[in-house]
């Protein structure tokens, strides 16, 4: 029986990797063509239609301050975010459905034009989307995006947890052993549902029928399945990854050879060329290779449905005979492959020449960042203490440190991240209930165990003010407000004091905050706090920057605030995944508990900081501004 099992994988690799051939790149190019329909008009309509919705709320935009408000007076957000969502999933759904689509076909022998199957494949859908199959929607948006079964899907290609949820669920053992019971359970659901939609498509049967169907062909071997479709894409990733390379890094190598004659161009060109060159064989890869495993799920369901006994024919409509004049499928691949050549090739020159004449655009997409030392050097130290601020200041890297200040009882403001104390010092008991003397007196390091931290206290924040904000810049983060709302006053007032508020911030998730602090000096750099974001948030009068979790941060987000003359900080940056995501985005700060690390990573990586900004870039304004000097000169000019 095992030998059956093992012949049958066999077979179903050997096949699909037939129909990969005959189906890849055309496939890929549907993909190209999904892909500009979705940025360029799906998208665009539906952002239109988001922003309707939220300019009938009170503040335009809805964050994690706004949301209960926006959502009680603006009886718009939720219908429209609701159909937002149907349609965001019906266009992934409608992306997979042309893919299996087209896999069934070439299976069949026959052969079909670009736009037969984009609109057969839109009837399949359009058929089967009836309200009894309402599960499917919810199938799509979060078993797809969980488990990455269709990794051809780049709408939904990764299901996104913010990081400082994760830190949250990690902190809480029996959180974090209920989510990982939950994890494992739609694992195994989408294993045991793996042929759900090549029965809901190919079949047009009801989602009740097509998850009766799959359950039935992986009895027993759900978990087979799922080892042998994760060998097979990595087999498969090692395979097609080669192709890509040679297609999208020979363009990059031609253009340097040919950009190489210019003085300072060269360098430049290779560090830029080569790392959106990589990134775009990454995109690539993943896209041939996610239509790979599509053929292999398609071939494991028919072998299963033919093991079973089931009926192994499918309803799909016979493709319309090509028309003479007609543009044919491979034709238009062809076509495709080359405009996106030459389309690379211009824009790594015109990357080059841009750079040469307009130096502003290489330091928009790859300006200095700053780091910032979130609650001081935190993973070295225990956070919000003077260790930690010690670590921080020494840090050659950290360009401010971000700390958190609360009111005592007696009003004094000090430096811990809670509203109680217990993180810090192990007992329970809020840090406005407890004067300034009675917290001294508690060890701070309780969530240490190193005993060179022994010592640690809850600083005032004066002690911090007056101890590093001279040689380290401050992000001073206001929490408490409502508990003293004189607190921005008596944060100003020691800025004022030390002199310091001319180079460190201020910054807070309560407007009202800013607004205080605004009313008492407008000079103040003052930043809001946003974990979740959506809507034109921009022009709040007293927000000069603003620190977003950076799960929400784009490149449209960033170039929006620099149009107003705003920055914008990322928080928390703790893995090198998280800042590999904000790479090019031209974000101004990472705020990171790992202040040596994330710039490392940086720098490894892109090297475009150190090696292209400070070198190339600097050289380039120095010998413009020469010529323009010796060409005013030599005109009288002067």
């Amino acid at each position: 029986m095992n030998s059956i099992k093992s012949l049958i994988y066999r077979e179903s690799m050997k096949e699909s990797g037939k129909i990969y051939r005959k189906t890849g790149i055309p496939l890929f190019a549907l993909l190209i063509l999904f892909g500009l329909a979705r940025d360029y008009i799906f998208f665009p309509l539906m952002g239109k239609a988001w922003g309707l919705a939220l300019s009938t709320t009170p503040d335009g935009f809805i964050s994690n301050s706004n949301i209960i408000t926006a959502l009680v007076k603006s009886p718009w957000i939720i219908p429209i975010g609701a159909a937002l969502v149907i349609v965001y999933a019906l266009l992934s759904l409608w992306q997979i459905t042309a893919i299996i689509v087209g896999i069934a076909y070439t299976r069949s022998g026959e052969n079909v034009r670009l736009g037969d199957l984009i609109k057969i494949s839109f009837v399949q859908l359009q058929g089967n989307f009836k309200p009894r199959n309402w599960m499917i929607i919810v199938y799509s948006l979060i078993i797809i995006p969980m488990t990455n079964i269709y990794m051809t899907n780049d709408i939904l290609s990764a299901f996104i947890i913010p990081e400082y949820i994760q830190d949250f669920i990690r902190s809480k053992t029996w959180l974090a052993v209920l989510c990982l019971i939950i994890v494992i359970f739609i694992v195994y659901i989408a294993l045991r549902w793996l042929f759900l939609l090549p029965a809901f498509v190919l079949k047009k049967k009801d989602f009740k029928y097509a998850k009766a169907e799959s359950k039935t062909i992986t009895s027993k071997v759900w978990l087979k399945n799922g080892i042998n479709c994760f060998i097979y894409s990595f087999i498969e990733l090692i395979r097609i990854s080669i192709i890509p390379l040679i297609l999208i890094m020979l363009p990059v190598t031609v253009c340097y050879l040919f950009m190489h004659g210019f003085r300072y161009a060269s360098s430049l060109f290779n560090t830029i060329g080569l790392t959106i060159g990589l990134e775009m064989v990454k995109n690539v890869t993943g896209s041939l290779v996610g239509i790979s495993i599509i053929c292999f799920i398609v071939e494991l369901y028919f072998s299963g449905l033919a093991k079973h006994g089931i009926d192994t024919g499918i309803i799909l409509p016979k493709p319309a005979d090509a028309k003479p004049g007609r543009i044919s499928f491979y034709t238009l691949c062809k076509i495709c492959i080359g405009v996106f050549a030459i389309a690379l090739a211009v824009f790594y020159i015109s990357t080059v020449s841009l750079a040469q004449t307009n130096s502003s655009f290489i330091l928009e997409i790859f300006g200095k960042t700053d780091i910032i030392a979130h609650k001081g050097y935190s993973s070295k130290a225990p956070e919000n203490t003077m260790p930690a601020f010690e670590l921080a200041d020494k840090c050659k890297q950290a360009d401010y440190i971000e700390l958190d200040v609360w009111s005592t009882k007696d009003g004094i403001p000090v430096v811990i991240h809670n509203s109680t104390i217990m993180d810090a010092t192990g007992v329970d008991e809020y840090v406005y209930n407890c004067t300034y003397a009675e917290l001294r007196k508690l060890p701070a390091p309780y969530n240490m165990s190193a005993k060179k931290f022994r010592n640690a206290r809850i600083p005032s924040l004066e002690d911090v003010i007056k101890k590093y904000a001279h040689s380290t810049p401050l992000l001073i983060e206001i929490k408490g407000f409502e508990q003293d709302p004189q607190l921005p006053a008596k944060i100003v007032n020691l800025m004022k004091k030390y002199k310091c508020e001319d180079t460190s911030m201020i910054h807070s998730g309560n407007y009202k905050a800013l607004e205080a602090v605004k009313m008492i000096d407008p000079d103040i750099q003052c930043g809001l706090i946003l974990a979740v974001v959506t809507g034109s948030f921009y022009d709040l009068p007293y927000a000069d920057f603003f620190s977003i979790e950076h799960t929400f941060v784009n490149r449209s987000t960033v170039s929006n605030l620099h149009k107003r003359d705003k920055k914008l900080y990322a928080w928390t940056v703790n893995y090198s995944e998280s800042a590999d995501a904000l790479k090019f985005t031209g974000v101004d700060g990472l705020i990171t508990d790992y202040p040596e690390d994330i710039i490392d990573y940086y720098t490894d990586t892109n090297d475009l900081v150190n090696n292209v900004i400070h070198n190339k870039v600097v050289k380039i304004l120095d010998d413009s501004r020469a010529k323009t000097a010796e060409e005013n000169y030599s005109k009288g000019n002067y």
